[in-house]
């Protein structure tokens, strides 16, 4: 049985350093939202409350999406409102490499 929850949880370490969209479940009490939620992006600092992480989100954006911005920080908004967050702060940034793109990153919480 031990083998068998370790296995799980490696497999799901895995999933999410990946940035695949396998069915995780959120903590209690935490529901996911509509994709287009109201989220607090924070491209720099901290929250200025109490805050409880719920993940890391990220957003892998090609072609038209990478030069435009704000289409760009929706989609990991909008990963941001899969999970249940309030607010996304710790925001990277980072190109693609070999293509056209830019991968944003950012944890994601809801406040206390």
């Amino acid at each position: 049985m031990r083998t068998h929850c370790a296995l799980g949880a490696t497999l799901a370490l895995i999933f999410s350093l990946a940035g695949c969209t396998a069915t995780q479940q959120l903590p209690a009490g935490v529901t996911a939202r509509e994709p287009g939620c109201v989220v607090e992006l924070l491209r720099t600092g901290i929250p200025d409350r109490p805050v409880t992480l719920l993940a890391t989100v990220r957003a892998r954006c090609t072609g038209d999406i990478a030069a435009d911005t704000a289409r760009c920080e929706r989609l990991l908004m909008d990963e941001g409102c899969r999970r249940g967050a309030q607010v996304l702060w710790q925001f990277s940034s980072t190109p693609l490499e070999g293509m056209d793109g830019v991968t944003l990153q950012a944890a994601a919480g809801t406040y206390r």
